[in-house]
Protein backbone atom coordinates (compact mmCIF):
# COMPACT_ATOMS: atom_id res chain seq x y z
CA UNK A 1 0.00 0.00 0.00
CA UNK A 2 1.15 3.38 -1.25
CA UNK A 3 -0.10 6.93 0.62
CA UNK A 4 0.01 10.88 -0.66
CA UNK A 5 -1.65 13.51 -0.16
CA UNK A 6 -2.95 15.23 -2.70
CA UNK A 7 -2.94 19.10 -3.11
CA UNK A 8 -6.15 21.27 -1.40
CA UNK A 9 -7.30 22.12 -5.40
CA UNK A 10 -6.68 18.98 -6.86
CA UNK A 11 -10.28 18.19 -8.41
CA UNK A 12 -11.67 13.98 -7.61
CA UNK A 13 -13.66 14.00 -11.23
CA UNK A 14 -10.08 14.56 -12.98
CA UNK A 15 -8.28 12.19 -10.83
CA UNK A 16 -10.80 9.65 -11.71
CA UNK A 17 -10.25 9.98 -15.14
CA UNK A 18 -6.72 9.76 -14.52
CA UNK A 19 -7.07 6.83 -12.84
CA UNK A 20 -9.10 5.13 -15.65
CA UNK A 21 -6.35 5.86 -18.57
CA UNK A 22 -3.73 4.58 -16.68
CA UNK A 23 -5.68 1.25 -15.65
CA UNK A 24 -5.96 0.90 -19.46
CA UNK A 25 -2.22 1.77 -19.65
CA UNK A 26 -1.09 -1.08 -17.42
CA UNK A 27 -1.87 -4.60 -18.57
CA UNK A 28 -0.86 -5.97 -14.88
CA UNK A 29 -4.36 -3.65 -14.07
CA UNK A 30 -6.37 -6.28 -15.45
CA UNK A 31 -4.49 -9.64 -14.46
CA UNK A 32 -5.26 -11.95 -11.80
CA UNK A 33 -2.93 -14.83 -10.72
CA UNK A 34 -5.01 -18.26 -10.40
CA UNK A 35 -3.30 -21.99 -9.25
CA UNK A 36 -2.14 -23.42 -12.62
CA UNK A 37 0.05 -26.87 -13.50
CA UNK A 38 2.79 -26.82 -15.73
CA UNK A 39 1.80 -27.88 -19.04
CA UNK A 40 -1.79 -26.97 -18.65
CA UNK A 41 -3.59 -25.13 -21.84
CA UNK A 42 -3.34 -21.40 -22.55
CA UNK A 43 -4.60 -19.12 -24.36
CA UNK A 44 -3.07 -15.57 -25.49
CA UNK A 45 -4.54 -13.49 -22.69
CA UNK A 46 -2.88 -16.52 -20.44
CA UNK A 47 1.20 -17.71 -19.74
CA UNK A 48 2.47 -19.79 -16.55
CA UNK A 49 4.53 -18.34 -14.07
CA UNK A 50 6.36 -21.00 -12.16
CA UNK A 51 3.53 -23.07 -11.25
CA UNK A 52 1.03 -20.30 -11.57
CA UNK A 53 -1.03 -18.83 -14.22
CA UNK A 54 -1.42 -15.50 -14.49
CA UNK A 55 -4.84 -14.48 -16.46
CA UNK A 56 -5.19 -11.35 -17.95
CA UNK A 57 -9.15 -9.72 -18.90
CA UNK A 58 -9.92 -8.53 -21.88
CA UNK A 59 -11.34 -4.72 -20.01
CA UNK A 60 -9.97 -4.10 -16.73
CA UNK A 61 -12.33 -3.55 -14.09
CA UNK A 62 -12.11 0.18 -12.25
CA UNK A 63 -12.07 0.56 -8.68
CA UNK A 64 -11.59 4.43 -7.41
CA UNK A 65 -13.25 4.15 -3.86
CA UNK A 66 -14.22 7.01 -1.89
CA UNK A 67 -14.00 6.35 1.66
CA UNK A 68 -13.23 8.13 5.03
CA UNK A 69 -10.03 9.04 6.74
CA UNK A 70 -10.29 5.91 9.18
CA UNK A 71 -6.63 4.90 9.74
CA UNK A 72 -4.09 6.16 7.35
CA UNK A 73 -0.53 5.16 7.27
CA UNK A 74 1.83 7.33 10.00
CA UNK A 75 3.66 8.45 7.50
CA UNK A 76 2.60 9.93 4.18
CA UNK A 77 6.12 9.87 1.99
CA UNK A 78 8.59 7.49 1.33
CA UNK A 79 8.09 3.59 1.41
CA UNK A 80 5.06 1.70 1.12
CA UNK A 81 3.08 0.72 4.30
CA UNK A 82 1.23 -1.94 5.67
CA UNK A 83 -2.29 -1.89 7.73
CA UNK A 84 -4.05 -4.82 9.48
CA UNK A 85 -7.73 -5.43 7.92
CA UNK A 86 -6.40 -4.32 4.39
CA UNK A 87 -6.50 -7.24 2.09
CA UNK A 88 -6.11 -7.70 -1.76
CA UNK A 89 -7.29 -10.94 -3.32
CA UNK A 90 -5.04 -11.36 -6.60
CA UNK A 91 -6.87 -13.86 -8.24
CA UNK A 92 -10.03 -11.58 -8.59
CA UNK A 93 -10.56 -8.50 -10.11
CA UNK A 94 -9.20 -5.74 -9.43
CA UNK A 95 -6.31 -6.65 -7.57
CA UNK A 96 -5.29 -3.08 -7.65
CA UNK A 97 -7.55 -0.39 -5.48
CA UNK A 98 -7.73 3.02 -5.75
CA UNK A 99 -8.77 4.57 -2.76
CA UNK A 100 -9.76 8.19 -2.06
CA UNK A 101 -9.62 8.89 1.37
CA UNK A 102 -11.77 12.28 1.94
CA UNK A 103 -10.20 13.38 5.51
CA UNK A 104 -11.53 16.96 7.24
CA UNK A 105 -8.41 18.30 6.63
CA UNK A 106 -6.56 16.55 4.26
CA UNK A 107 -7.30 14.54 1.27
CA UNK A 108 -4.83 11.39 0.05
CA UNK A 109 -5.02 9.06 -2.79
CA UNK A 110 -4.46 5.19 -1.70
CA UNK A 111 -2.91 2.32 -3.58
CA UNK A 112 -3.83 -1.05 -2.43
CA UNK A 113 -2.65 -4.43 -3.93
CA UNK A 114 -1.39 -7.61 -3.64
CA UNK A 115 2.88 -8.05 -3.75
CA UNK A 116 1.91 -11.17 -5.85
CA UNK A 117 1.54 -8.65 -9.08
CA UNK A 118 3.27 -5.93 -8.01
CA UNK A 119 6.99 -4.81 -6.25
CA UNK A 120 7.65 -1.66 -4.80
CA UNK A 121 8.51 -0.03 -7.70
CA UNK A 122 5.91 -0.57 -9.68
CA UNK A 123 3.44 1.82 -6.76
CA UNK A 124 5.87 5.10 -7.51
CA UNK A 125 5.45 4.20 -10.85
CA UNK A 126 1.52 4.18 -10.61
CA UNK A 127 1.55 7.44 -8.46
CA UNK A 128 3.97 9.24 -11.19
CA UNK A 129 1.74 7.70 -14.21
CA UNK A 130 -1.51 9.23 -12.31
CA UNK A 131 -0.33 12.21 -12.15
CA UNK A 132 1.17 12.71 -15.53
CA UNK A 133 -2.41 11.75 -16.91
CA UNK A 134 -4.05 14.46 -14.60
CA UNK A 135 -1.74 16.87 -15.99
CA UNK A 136 -2.32 15.83 -19.41
CA UNK A 137 -6.29 16.17 -18.55
CA UNK A 138 -5.89 19.56 -17.78
CA UNK A 139 -4.29 21.07 -20.72
CA UNK A 140 -6.07 18.91 -22.92
CA UNK A 141 -2.90 17.02 -24.74
CA UNK A 142 -3.80 14.17 -26.51
CA UNK A 143 -4.01 10.59 -24.51
CA UNK A 144 -0.77 8.43 -25.09
CA UNK A 145 -1.49 5.28 -27.32
CA UNK A 146 -0.32 2.00 -26.39
CA UNK A 147 0.28 -0.09 -23.48
CA UNK A 148 3.76 -0.56 -21.74
CA UNK A 149 5.90 -3.80 -21.57
CA UNK A 150 2.99 -6.25 -21.10
CA UNK A 151 3.44 -8.56 -17.54
CA UNK A 152 2.15 -11.58 -19.32
CA UNK A 153 5.38 -11.66 -21.39
CA UNK A 154 7.86 -11.39 -18.60
CA UNK A 155 5.96 -14.32 -17.11
CA UNK A 156 5.89 -15.97 -20.27
CA UNK A 157 9.52 -15.95 -20.88
CA UNK A 158 10.62 -16.90 -17.62
CA UNK A 159 8.28 -19.81 -17.32
CA UNK A 160 9.83 -20.68 -20.37
CA UNK A 161 13.50 -20.30 -19.03
CA UNK A 162 12.32 -22.30 -15.79
CA UNK A 163 10.27 -25.35 -18.15
CA UNK A 164 14.33 -25.25 -19.99
CA UNK A 165 16.36 -25.62 -17.51
CA UNK A 166 18.27 -22.47 -18.24
CA UNK A 167 17.31 -20.83 -14.58
CA UNK A 168 18.41 -24.71 -12.97
CA UNK A 169 22.06 -24.37 -13.47
CA UNK A 170 22.48 -20.72 -12.60
CA UNK A 171 20.80 -21.30 -9.63
CA UNK A 172 22.15 -23.87 -8.67
CA UNK A 173 25.69 -22.01 -8.81
CA UNK A 174 24.42 -19.53 -6.66
CA UNK A 175 22.57 -21.89 -4.12
CA UNK A 176 26.59 -23.20 -3.76
CA UNK A 177 27.94 -20.01 -3.24
CA UNK A 178 24.95 -19.36 -0.73
CA UNK A 179 26.52 -22.47 1.33
CA UNK A 180 30.10 -21.33 0.85
CA UNK A 181 28.96 -18.25 2.87
CA UNK A 182 31.27 -17.47 5.84
CA UNK A 183 28.54 -15.05 7.91
CA UNK A 184 27.81 -15.93 11.52
CA UNK A 185 24.73 -17.19 12.84
CA UNK A 186 22.54 -14.99 13.51
CA UNK A 187 21.65 -16.27 16.97
CA UNK A 188 25.41 -15.12 17.91
CA UNK A 189 24.64 -11.86 17.37
CA UNK A 190 21.18 -10.97 18.99
CA UNK A 191 21.24 -13.84 21.73
CA UNK A 192 21.47 -10.74 24.59
CA UNK A 193 18.73 -8.56 22.61
CA UNK A 194 14.96 -8.51 23.40
CA UNK A 195 13.42 -5.91 21.50
CA UNK A 196 10.70 -5.66 19.53
CA UNK A 197 11.03 -6.08 15.79
CA UNK A 198 11.31 -2.54 14.29
CA UNK A 199 13.67 -0.81 12.82
CA UNK A 200 15.94 1.77 13.54
CA UNK A 201 18.30 3.75 11.02
CA UNK A 202 22.18 5.34 11.36
CA UNK A 203 21.34 7.73 7.92
CA UNK A 204 25.15 8.73 6.35
CA UNK A 205 24.89 12.41 4.76
CA UNK A 206 27.33 13.33 2.87
CA UNK A 207 28.72 16.64 2.49
CA UNK A 208 28.98 18.20 -1.00
CA UNK A 209 32.67 17.06 -0.61
CA UNK A 210 32.03 13.65 0.15
CA UNK A 211 29.62 13.37 -2.49
CA UNK A 212 31.83 14.57 -5.43
CA UNK A 213 34.43 12.11 -3.92
CA UNK A 214 31.62 8.93 -3.77
CA UNK A 215 31.43 9.72 -7.56
CA UNK A 216 35.10 10.13 -8.45
CA UNK A 217 35.26 6.72 -6.51
CA UNK A 218 33.07 5.72 -8.80
CA UNK A 219 33.95 7.34 -12.11
CA UNK A 220 37.49 5.22 -11.14
CA UNK A 221 35.96 1.86 -10.46
CA UNK A 222 33.68 2.20 -14.15
CA UNK A 223 30.38 0.26 -12.06
CA UNK A 224 27.40 2.27 -11.04
CA UNK A 225 26.44 4.21 -7.84
CA UNK A 226 24.70 1.22 -6.75
CA UNK A 227 27.73 -1.50 -7.30
CA UNK A 228 30.11 1.15 -5.65
CA UNK A 229 28.02 1.32 -2.17
CA UNK A 230 27.49 -2.39 -1.74
CA UNK A 231 31.30 -2.74 -2.21
CA UNK A 232 31.93 -0.01 0.44
CA UNK A 233 28.79 -1.37 2.31
CA UNK A 234 30.04 -4.98 2.37
CA UNK A 235 33.75 -4.03 3.40
CA UNK A 236 32.02 -2.12 6.46
CA UNK A 237 30.04 -5.09 7.59
CA UNK A 238 32.69 -7.43 7.14
CA UNK A 239 34.91 -5.32 9.52
CA UNK A 240 32.75 -5.02 12.08
CA UNK A 241 31.73 -9.11 12.12
CA UNK A 242 34.47 -10.71 10.56
CA UNK A 243 32.99 -11.90 7.71
CA UNK A 244 34.23 -12.44 4.01
CA UNK A 245 31.96 -13.61 1.87
CA UNK A 246 28.69 -12.23 2.14
CA UNK A 247 25.15 -12.25 0.30
CA UNK A 248 22.74 -9.45 0.07
CA UNK A 249 19.58 -9.31 -1.35
CA UNK A 250 18.59 -6.49 -3.88
CA UNK A 251 14.98 -6.17 -4.46
CA UNK A 252 13.67 -4.23 -8.16
CA UNK A 253 17.67 -2.22 -7.47
CA UNK A 254 17.94 -2.36 -11.08
CA UNK A 255 14.73 -3.38 -13.28
CA UNK A 256 15.34 -4.73 -16.70
CA UNK A 257 15.34 -1.86 -18.91
CA UNK A 258 12.52 -2.48 -21.37
CA UNK A 259 10.43 -2.75 -18.01
CA UNK A 260 11.23 0.36 -16.32
CA UNK A 261 8.64 2.71 -16.79
CA UNK A 262 6.24 -0.82 -16.44
CA UNK A 263 3.85 -1.95 -13.61
CA UNK A 264 4.26 -5.94 -12.14
CA UNK A 265 6.66 -7.99 -10.57
CA UNK A 266 8.93 -8.20 -13.13
CA UNK A 267 12.04 -8.98 -10.88
CA UNK A 268 12.17 -10.59 -7.14
CA UNK A 269 14.51 -10.20 -4.98
CA UNK A 270 18.35 -11.24 -6.50
CA UNK A 271 21.02 -12.49 -4.74
CA UNK A 272 24.59 -10.17 -4.70
CA UNK A 273 27.55 -12.05 -3.73
CA UNK A 274 30.55 -9.95 -2.01
CA UNK A 275 33.50 -11.21 -1.48
CA UNK A 276 36.02 -8.75 0.43
CA UNK A 277 39.29 -10.73 0.68
CA UNK A 278 40.71 -9.38 -2.70
CA UNK A 279 39.99 -6.01 -1.92
CA UNK A 280 37.55 -3.00 -2.66
CA UNK A 281 37.84 -2.90 -6.67
CA UNK A 282 37.16 -7.07 -7.18
CA UNK A 283 34.21 -6.33 -4.96
CA UNK A 284 33.13 -3.66 -7.29
CA UNK A 285 33.51 -5.75 -9.94
CA UNK A 286 32.22 -8.82 -8.60
CA UNK A 287 28.87 -6.87 -7.29
CA UNK A 288 28.17 -4.94 -10.87
CA UNK A 289 28.48 -7.95 -13.05
CA UNK A 290 25.41 -8.81 -11.03
CA UNK A 291 23.46 -5.59 -11.01
CA UNK A 292 24.19 -5.66 -15.18
CA UNK A 293 22.59 -9.08 -15.25
CA UNK A 294 19.31 -7.30 -14.27
CA UNK A 295 19.24 -4.86 -16.49
CA UNK A 296 19.54 -6.93 -19.63
CA UNK A 297 18.62 -10.54 -18.50
CA UNK A 298 16.25 -12.17 -15.80
CA UNK A 299 18.24 -13.62 -13.70
CA UNK A 300 17.03 -16.86 -10.63
CA UNK A 301 14.79 -14.91 -8.31
CA UNK A 302 15.55 -15.49 -4.78
CA UNK A 303 12.73 -17.56 -3.95
CA UNK A 304 14.10 -19.58 -6.26
CA UNK A 305 17.25 -20.15 -4.34
CA UNK A 306 15.88 -19.63 -0.58
CA UNK A 307 13.88 -22.99 -1.75
CA UNK A 308 17.09 -25.34 -2.64
CA UNK A 309 18.01 -27.57 0.44
CA UNK A 310 21.31 -26.88 2.31
CA UNK A 311 20.65 -23.22 0.88
CA UNK A 312 17.59 -23.14 2.45
CA UNK A 313 19.33 -24.06 6.08
CA UNK A 314 22.11 -21.17 5.84
CA UNK A 315 19.77 -18.56 4.98
CA UNK A 316 17.68 -19.50 8.01
CA UNK A 317 20.49 -19.09 10.16
CA UNK A 318 22.48 -15.88 9.03
CA UNK A 319 21.48 -12.38 9.35
CA UNK A 320 19.49 -11.18 6.13
CA UNK A 321 21.62 -8.54 4.18
CA UNK A 322 19.70 -5.98 1.66
CA UNK A 323 20.57 -3.37 0.02
CA UNK A 324 18.18 -0.73 -2.50
CA UNK A 325 17.88 2.07 -3.81
CA UNK A 326 15.52 5.13 -3.03
CA UNK A 327 13.43 5.58 -5.70
CA UNK A 328 12.17 8.77 -7.27
CA UNK A 329 10.40 8.13 -10.57
CA UNK A 330 10.54 11.76 -12.85
CA UNK A 331 6.93 13.08 -13.01
CA UNK A 332 6.93 14.71 -17.06
CA UNK A 333 3.87 15.26 -18.62
CA UNK A 334 2.63 18.62 -19.91
CA UNK A 335 1.90 21.79 -18.17
CA UNK A 336 -1.55 22.51 -17.27
CA UNK A 337 -2.64 25.65 -19.22
CA UNK A 338 -4.49 26.93 -16.05
CA UNK A 339 -1.49 27.25 -14.55
CA UNK A 340 0.94 24.91 -12.33
CA UNK A 341 -1.80 22.88 -10.31
CA UNK A 342 -0.47 19.71 -9.22
CA UNK A 343 -2.49 16.39 -8.14
CA UNK A 344 -0.26 16.14 -5.02
CA UNK A 345 0.98 18.10 -2.06
CA UNK A 346 4.01 17.76 -2.24
CA UNK A 347 4.74 18.32 -6.03
CA UNK A 348 7.62 20.03 -6.88
CA UNK A 349 8.96 20.20 -3.45
CA UNK A 350 12.84 20.43 -3.30
CA UNK A 351 14.81 18.51 -0.96
CA UNK A 352 15.05 19.57 2.70
CA UNK A 353 18.09 21.66 2.82
CA UNK A 354 20.50 20.97 5.46
CA UNK A 355 24.03 21.96 6.45
CA UNK A 356 26.66 21.17 3.37
CA UNK A 357 28.88 18.78 6.06
CA UNK A 358 29.72 14.80 6.49
CA UNK A 359 26.86 13.75 9.19
CA UNK A 360 25.74 10.63 11.19
CA UNK A 361 22.36 11.16 12.22
CA UNK A 362 19.11 8.58 13.64
CA UNK A 363 16.03 7.87 11.52
CA UNK A 364 12.75 5.38 12.61
CA UNK A 365 11.89 4.57 9.10
CA UNK A 366 8.85 2.32 8.34
CA UNK A 367 9.14 -1.33 9.08
CA UNK A 368 7.16 -4.30 7.80
CA UNK A 369 6.66 -7.87 7.49
CA UNK A 370 9.64 -10.04 6.57
CA UNK A 371 12.01 -6.87 7.03
CA UNK A 372 15.69 -7.36 6.53
CA UNK A 373 17.78 -7.76 9.33
CA UNK A 374 20.75 -5.26 7.88
CA UNK A 375 20.07 -3.08 5.29
CA UNK A 376 21.59 -0.67 2.93
CA UNK A 377 19.32 2.14 1.27
CA UNK A 378 20.95 4.35 -1.23
CA UNK A 379 19.72 7.84 -2.32
CA UNK A 380 21.80 9.64 -5.14
CA UNK A 381 20.20 12.74 -5.43
CA UNK A 382 21.97 15.62 -4.95
CA UNK A 383 24.40 15.24 -1.82
CA UNK A 384 24.33 11.94 -1.65
CA UNK A 385 22.91 10.02 1.71
CA UNK A 386 23.19 5.86 2.41
CA UNK A 387 21.25 4.77 5.27
CA UNK A 388 22.15 1.87 7.51
CA UNK A 389 18.61 0.11 8.68
CA UNK A 390 18.54 -2.51 11.11
CA UNK A 391 16.52 -4.48 13.42
CA UNK A 392 16.75 -3.65 16.42
CA UNK A 393 15.98 -7.32 17.77
CA UNK A 394 18.49 -8.63 15.86
CA UNK A 395 21.39 -6.29 15.25
CA UNK A 396 22.85 -4.56 18.02
CA UNK A 397 22.96 -0.66 17.59
CA UNK A 398 26.56 -0.60 18.40
CA UNK A 399 27.27 -2.69 15.46
CA UNK A 400 25.10 -0.67 12.96
CA UNK A 401 26.77 2.95 14.31
CA UNK A 402 29.92 1.22 13.53
CA UNK A 403 28.88 0.13 10.14
CA UNK A 404 27.60 4.08 9.51
CA UNK A 405 31.01 5.69 10.61
CA UNK A 406 33.31 3.36 8.63
CA UNK A 407 31.14 3.98 5.30
CA UNK A 408 31.57 7.54 6.09
CA UNK A 409 35.28 7.16 6.61
CA UNK A 410 35.68 5.30 3.31
CA UNK A 411 34.47 7.87 1.57
CA UNK A 412 36.22 10.32 3.33
CA UNK A 413 39.35 8.49 2.67
CA UNK A 414 38.82 8.54 -0.97
CA UNK A 415 41.20 10.74 -2.38
CA UNK A 416 40.07 13.85 -4.63
CA UNK A 417 41.19 11.45 -8.21
CA UNK A 418 38.77 7.88 -6.68
CA UNK A 419 41.93 6.51 -5.40
CA UNK A 420 40.35 4.31 -2.50
CA UNK A 421 42.36 4.12 0.55
CA UNK A 422 42.80 1.12 3.05
CA UNK A 423 39.83 0.82 5.21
Amino acid sequence: MYERPLASQASSELLRQAVAEVYQRHEVLRTVIVDGEPGSPSSPLESLWLGYRNVVAERPVEALDVIAPGHTLQSDHGEPGWLPGLRADPGRLPVFRFQLIEGPVRRKLRILTDHALCDRWSLFVLQRDIERSYRRIMAGAPASTGETYPFSTFARELYSMWTSGVLKDRTKALGEKITALDMSPLSEISGSLCKPASVESFVVALSSESTRRFEALNAQAGSSRLGVAIALFAHAVAAEFGWRRLALLTPHANRSLKARGSVGLFADAQYIFASVESGFAAAVREVSTSLKETLTGTPPPAALIQALPGAREVLQSVPRLAADVQIRPRRGGPVPRTGRIELFEDAGEEDIERPDEDAIVTLTPPSWPGQPDLRLTCDFSNRHELSVNYRVDHIPASSARAIAQRLLRQIQRAGASGTHLAR
